[in-house]
């Protein structure tokens, strides 16, 4: 089974309510042959591999026999250098850690994007209000 969103419309509206993965939680990763569209349900999941776009919307379903499997590094838990005392860390690297994923992968974080800017149009609207009420403006 391999249904895409331009080809299939109709038929991908029956996955319409399978969710993706939480950004916090490691995705599948399995990639759709011939395209770069990626799984993105949580690793392990039964059934089909479904990718996601914009807004939680359905763009390909596959199934095993159309997924190529992506490669991950595995890292041994030991080996990783200590976080805390080593003097590197914080809210700096925190920012570089997450823009490096959203490099990575920005369609998936499109939506919290989105909402962010949303956010700090609206608390940019309260403070200039909150300073015309108090004659600063």
């Amino acid at each position: 089974m391999r249904l895409i969103a331009e080809r299939d419309p109709e038929s991908i509206k029956r996955y319409g309510h399978v969710r993706r993965a939480r950004f916090w939680s490691r995705g599948c990763d399995a990639r759709l042959e011939g395209t770069t569209r990626h799984c993105t349900r949580e690793r392990g999941h039964k059934g089909p591999h479904l990718a996601h776009g914009i807004f939680g919307r359905v763009l390909a379903v596959w199934d095993e026999v159309h997924a190529v499997p992506r490669p991950h590094a595995k890292v041994p838990t030991r080996a990783r250098p200590a976080r805390r005392g080593s003097g590197r860390g914080g809210p700096i690297e925190a920012l570089k850690a997450f823009g490096s994923r959203v490099v990575r992968r920005p369609h998936q974080f499109m939506e919290e994007a989105f909402l962010l800017v949303l956010v700090l149009a609206m608390v940019g609207f309260v403070i200039d209000w909150a300073l015309r009420i108090l004659g600063a403006r």
